[in-house]
């Protein structure tokens, strides 16, 4: 990359991250349009097709994973390259797409419910972009986990159960307080077994 296509696409990150954009949608209101196939349900590592349209004609563009934490937009590293048409178009380009991914930050990140991700299309020389959401399949969980989470579950229900056969409030104060920290006990559980959060 060049010292001027550098400095082209900060600026653009830069835009993005200022505008605290969110999955599925568009980086500017710009005409362009960014499409992922498949999008959702993902394997953890997947190849998917990337197509774009509207925007400047035979320019040079980048295709990157994007993640949205905090409502900021962080990005990836550049998956692929793309030229378009004398439309503004491109693709399908095949990239392959990842649950967990490095930012040009060279920090690991995953992608949830909570942060979620996208496909980012960028061209150099225009400065537009455009970017579509896409999902994973929630990871399999283990048995552990499993355990866990239906322990936990139980606790919850038991101790509901308690409060609404007491005929006043009187014990209920202590008996949230006990549910509380069993609730804190299993999270650590949860967390130290490696297990997603629910």
């Amino acid at each position: 990359m060049g010292r001027r296509a550098g400095i082209v696409l900060l600026g653009l990150l830069g835009t993005l991250v200022g505008l605290g954009l969110g999955a599925g949608t568009a980086a500017a209101d710009d005409g362009t349009t960014t499409t992922v196939t498949p999008n959702t349900n993902l394997a953890a590592s997947q190849m998917v097709s990337v197509s774009g349209t509207g925007f400047g004609a035979n320019q040079p563009g980048t295709i990157r994973q994007a993640i949205e934490i905090g409502g900021n937009l962080q990005f990836g590293l550049i998956i692929a390259n793309f030229t378009t048409d004398s439309t503004g178009s491109f693709g399908p380009v095949a990239v392959t797409v990842s649950r967990t991914f490095t930012t040009i930050a060279n920090t690991q990140v995953t992608c949830s419910t909570t942060q979620p991700c996208t496909v980012l299309a960028s061209t150099d020389q225009t400065e537009q972009a455009d970017h579509a959401p896409i999902t994973f399949a929630a990871p399999a969980q283990s048995s552990i986990c499993q355990q866990l989470q239906a322990q936990k579950a139980a606790v919850n229900a038991q101790v509901t159960a308690i409060e609404n056969s007491l005929p006043t409030n009187v014990h209920i104060a202590q008996l949230e307080a006990i549910r509380a920290q069993a609730n804190a006990q299993f999270s650590a559980a949860l967390a130290g077994a490696g297990c997603p959060a629910t």
